[in-house]
Parts: structure tokens; C-alpha cells; sequence
């Protein structure tokens, strides 16, 4: 089930309300709330009171639980532009841009986690390790799967290591100083 409301002719650019609007996206309803009214965005207030709409859409019409919501998408799209000018030096005149934008925000219901039957306390849970070698897996299984043993993946590491002790070497020899020729002093 799911959840709707919608803001429309908002007085500010689409640009500035995505800001907002992917800070929220995919959060849970309390964890949105309180992110929107810490943030020091003209947007965010909006944006608080849509979420706040949505919410009470989903309590009263569709009777859902506020305690597992979750904002499933918001979209931010662009409304209609009013178009200014303001005059400038040499009789010219600049164009003025006031943008409006349109917000829809979707709640949805996440389901609550079932509880699972716990393990029993005398098994340990095996380390990634141990459980490919006790399910067969390994060169085997990478084998039957890609047609290669897996050594292809040994020489590459291997080939690694080796190009990294030679470009150490190289490293090394332009660090060292070599002893310059010339006159030496004999005492």
C-alpha cells in the first residue's frame, strides 16, 4: 500500500528542491522528519509539511502504521517560469527567471521483519573459510563454473608482486646517491 501527496506551483527552482528532496529519498518517515527540520533550507520546510500530509493521508484514508513508513520516491519536476527583466547599463535589459516547481512524495508501508527461529546454542557459525571447504566449493567448484582451475588467478598475483619489487628496485636506484668523481682528498 502506499501513500500520496503532492505540492504544486512551489515558489522556488526544481534545482534547489532535489537537494533536498535526495536527502530524504528512501529514509524512514521519522528519520526524514527529523532531517528536514534540522536542515536550513527553505525547501526542507516545504518538504516537511508535504511529508507530513502524506503521513496523515496514510493514517487516515488508508489506515497504514506511521511506524513503518518509508519515502519510496519523490519527484521533483519543473512548474511554470515567469519571465522578468531588469534593466541594465547602456539600455539593455536582462532577463529575470522566477522558476516554479511541482513535488509528489509516495510513501510506502515496509512490512516488519519476521523474527526467525534462532540457532541452536551448541553450533557455531562457520567462518567463510570453513564453509567453502565444507560445501566443496573452492578451485573445484571456480573450475565447473568458469572451465579454469583458479591458478590463472595465482599467477596474476604473483606476476603482481614481482612488477611492484621491480619498480621498487627502480625507486631505489634513483633515491641512491651515487658517489661523485672527480678530485678526492687524501690525507
Amino acid at each position: 500500500m502506499h501513500a500520496t501527496a503532492k505540492l504544486r506551483y512551489f515558489k522556488m527552482s526544481p534545482k534547489k528542491v532535489r537537494l533536498v528532496a535526495d536527502l530524504v529519498r528512501g529514509k524512514k518517515l521519522d528519520e526524514a522528519v527529523r532531517i528536514l527540520s534540522f536542515l536550513p533550507k527553505k525547501g526542507a520546510r516545504a518538504m516537511e509539511t508535504l511529508l507530513r500530509s502524506a503521513a496523515a493521508n496514510a493514517g487516515n484514508k488508508d489506515g497504514m502504521d506511521t511506524e513503518t513508513l518509508f519515502i519510496s520516491k519523490v519527484i521533483v519536476n519543473e512548474g511554470p517560469v515567469m519571465k522578468r527583466f531588469i534593466p541594465r547599463a547602456q539600455g539593455r535589459a536582462t532577463p529575470i527567471l522566477k522558476r516554479f516547481c511541482h513535488i509528489d512524495l509516495m510513501l510506502e508501508d515496509r512490512p516488519r521483519p519476521v523474527k526467525t527461529q534462532e540457532e541452536p546454542a551448541g553450533e557455531k557459525p562457520l567462518i567463510e573459510g570453513q564453509q567453502e571447504q565444507e560445501e566443496g566449493k573452492g578451485r573445484k567448484s571456480l573450475k565447473k563454473k568458469t572451465g579454469k582451475s583458479g591458478a590463472h588467478l595465482e599467477a596474476g598475483v604473483k606476476k603482481s608482486k614481482e612488477f611492484k619489487k621491480k619498480i621498487d628496485k627502480e625507486e631505489h636506484k634513483k633515491t641512491v646517491k651515487k658517489p661523485k668523481k672527480g678530485k678526492e682528498k687524501n690525507q
